[in-house]
């Protein structure tokens, strides 16, 4: 067996367990940023509280029996079974705000969403896919009758011609058209709980992201799900790294990030 190699992105880092094979450990830095990396600072104890809340969600989700790569929390870090990762953002939205306002200009910041909707952003690293420069990483993917995905500019209306388009993998032309179906499904569901529980603490979910995949053939829910995943307010106010990309202080950050552990602490299963 080829052994699983360590990674090692902006924000956290994953160590396979060579005792438990399938499994890693997973540790967060201190570690803010926006702007795709481009702002990034040191937030002492941001790497703890931010393990913390990812493990009060997955706790919370596998409770209620949603598939997850979450195995158990361990001090400042988790177990977790080592997915083999699927390529999109899913984010679900239940208030219009950020690039969605840019791509639906209708829309106004804060307006509600109902039904919920939920988008998908192919996952690209330097702006590149396939050796295709892109304008801006992670853009927008629409699945098309031909079970294609077309790819477009996250920040502006999908019109006109894709920037790029996205095949089925191997010989399975229905390839996406299972799969973005059963994300959006999970997804909904992961919202319907989360949404739940932060109105339980008083808060408000605008919208949030999750990253998924396969374990044993299966899709789960995997990577984290903490401060930097979403937009959460409390009484009007952002609870989330929002703060950070509207470049507040990082004193307001960190105080930010403190009420949102105290408050994920208390999700009720």
């Amino acid at each position: 067996m080829t052994a699983v190699k360590e990674i090692s992105g902006k924000t956290k880092r994953i160590v396979p367990l060579p005792d438990w094979p399938g499994h890693g450990r997973v540790h967060s830095f201190n570690v803010v940023s926006a702007g795709d990396g481009e702002r990034m600072d040191d937030l002492s104890g941001k790497g703890a509280l931010a393990n913390a809340i990812t493990c009060d969600v997955f706790e919370r989700l596998a409770y209620h029996g949603l598939p997850v790569a979450f195995v158990k929390r361990e001090s400042d870090t988790f177990i977790t079974r080592l997915a083999d990762m699927i390529s999109l953002e899913i984010v679900v939205r239940n208030k219009a705000t950020g690039s969605s306002l840019e791509r639906n200009p209708d829309l106004t910041d804060g307006q509600l969403i109902d039904p919920p909707v939920v988008e998908f952003f192919y996952k690209t690293t330097g702006c590149k896919i396939n050796g295709h420069l892109l304008p801006k990483n992670d853009p927008l993917a629409l699945l098309q009758d031909s079970g294609y995905l077309w790819l477009y500019h996250p920040s502006q209306p999908p019109v006109d011609e894709p920037l790029y388009v996205v095949k089925p993998p191997g010989d399975d032309p229905e390839f996406y058209s299972r799969l973005l179906p059963e994300l959006m499904r999970l997804a909904l569901q992961v919202n319907l709980y989360l949404k739940q529980a932060w109105e339980q603490q008083g808060g408000d979910l605008w919208d949030f992201k999750i990253e998924c995949g396969w374990v044993d053939g299966k899709i789960v829910v995997a990577d984290v799900i903490d401060f930097d995943s979403w937009r959460v307010f409390v009484n009007g106010k952002a609870v989330s790294k929002q703060l950070y990309r509207d470049r507040e202080k990082l004193d307001a950050v960190m105080a930010a990030l403190q009420l949102t552990a105290k408050m994920t602490a208390c999700f009720a299963i």
